[in-house]
Parts: structure tokens; sequence; C-alpha cells
């Protein structure tokens, strides 16, 4: 799914920022690159790879803010060498599902999916990639995978049922013309959580059927 590097020296020693400037590597990058080189260890290369990630954050969340996804390439770069320097994290995994899903291509979507399961069964508890993953599904049109990903989000998290996000539930239940099954959902979560707000959409529910 990612691209591979041909040694394990030569993955450390690649930098995402090289096709952007003359300087390979921004300081604190370089100076582990350079660590890692002289005395390598797995200490030294999960620090790497968090550095890595951290820059992926950063840059990905300037580029979101400054609505520039044509400049996606560093953040996806940083990300996808995180992920090959430390495969066992699934924070890394989570933030390259979500980059990949902001190309919203068929190819970049299906990659983003194999992130965010590998995420999901490095960390069960991962509801970031778990809701990213129920949006995917829901672009995909597949609807009853999508609401239990989000119903099995909530019952990890209750903390997690804004209006919002049961506006979403509602919406892939309409679509999908199962307002039954969508009636049962919230009166369960209704009775589970007691928010108030969720009479409107058991209401809704029984309205459309």
């Amino acid at each position: 799914m990612l691209k591979t590097f041909f040694l394990l020296s030569l993955l450390i020693l690649s930098t995402p920022q090289n096709i952007y400037a003359k300087e390979a590597y921004f300081p604190s990058e370089k100076k582990l690159v350079d660590e890692c080189h002289r005395d390598y260890s797995t200490s030294c290369v999960n620090r790497l790879a968090q550095l890595r990630f951290k820059y992926a954050v950063k840059s990905f969340i300037y580029i979101k803010k400054t609505e520039n996804l044509l400049a996606v390439e560093l953040p996806l770069m940083y990300a996808e060498s995180a992920v090959e320097l430390n495969p066992q994290e699934s924070k890394y995994w989570t933030l390259l599902g979500e980059i990949y899903s902001s190309l919203h291509s068929d190819a970049a979507l299906t990659l983003s999916e194999g992130a965010l399961i590998e995420a999901l069964e490095l960390d069960s508890s991962n509801n970031k990639a778990r809701l990213l993953l129920a949006s995917i599904m829901y672009s995909q049109e597949r609807f009853f995978k999508s609401s239990e990903l989000i119903l099995e989000a909530i019952e990890r998290d209750n903390s997690l049922l804004t209006r919002e996000l049961a506006e979403s539930l509602a919406l892939i239940y309409l679509i999908d013309n199962n307002t039954q099954k969508g009636l049962e959902s919230f009166l369960e979560l209704k009775e589970e959580t007691n928010i108030a707000f969720l009479n409107e959409f058991i209401k809704l529910m029984k309205k459309v059927q």
C-alpha cells in the first residue's frame, strides 16, 4: 500500500523536504538522522518517526487552513515516512488515512480505508480512526457499515455524541431508507445517554416511516 524503501538506512536518510528546498532536512530532523546513521537503534528510529509525524500534522493543519490541498504531498510524505519507520503506532496510520481521504480520488480512498483499518487493528480504542473510516464508508455508499462504525464509536465514548454526529447518523439512515433501524438506534442511544436532543431524531424517524 505504501512506498517501499530499498534499505532501512535509505528509509532513515530519505527526506520529504528535499523536493521543496535545497536544505535537505529541518535542523532537528537532521540531528536525529545523523544520530540514527551513526548509531542505529530502535529508540532513535522511533524518535525520528515521531518527529516526522509531528511535521506531517503541522503541515497538514496549515494546508487545511489555507485550503491549499494541492500542496498535500509534503505532509503525505512525512506521514508515510512515520508509518514506515514505526508501523506499530496507530496514530501514524490514522493521520496517513486522513491525508489520503483528503485527496478524494477512488485510489486514495482505498488507501485511506486500508490505513484506517490498520490503525484500528493496532488500537481498537482509536475512535478518530473509526469515525474517519465511517466517513469513507459513507462516501462509498456503504451506509450500513458507516452507521455501525459511528454507533461503535459512541458506545466506546458517548461524549462523542454531539448534535452534529446525530445529524450525520440520521442522514445515513434516511438515505439508506432504513428508518426503522434508525428509530431503534436513536431509542437505544436515548436510553443509554438520556441526551435531550435525541428526541428530535426519534420523532424524525417516526415521522418518515
